[in-house]
């Protein structure tokens, strides 16, 4: 519930902001790290191409959620270092 409501966050934020590019864009980059975080033994079970082994669902879960939360991790450094607008 809490990644949605995040990933809600960024796509709103990109829309108000920005274009409507800019939105879809990050309507995507927050799907792909939601489908991480809500199906990860699906994801994980994936083998093809340059994919020669299964990925533990903890890992793929993990790393959608370091994926969701980089967009908040990049505001808080550029507030600290002098930006003016907290949120996106």
């Amino acid at each position: 519930m809490i990644s949605l409501l995040l990933a809600g966050a960024y796509v709103i934020s990109a829309f108000a902001r920005s274009d409507l590019v800019a939105g879809l864009q990050m309507f995507v980059y927050c799907a792909l790290a939601l489908g991480c975080i809500w199906f990860p033994e699906a994801l994980g079970e994936y083998v093809g191409g340059r994919i020669t082994e299964e990925s533990p669902s903890v890992f793929v879960r993990v790393l959608g959620w370091v994926v969701l939360l980089v967009p908040l991790l990049e505001r808080v450094f550029w507030y600290f270092e002098g930006g003016r607008d907290w949120f996106f």
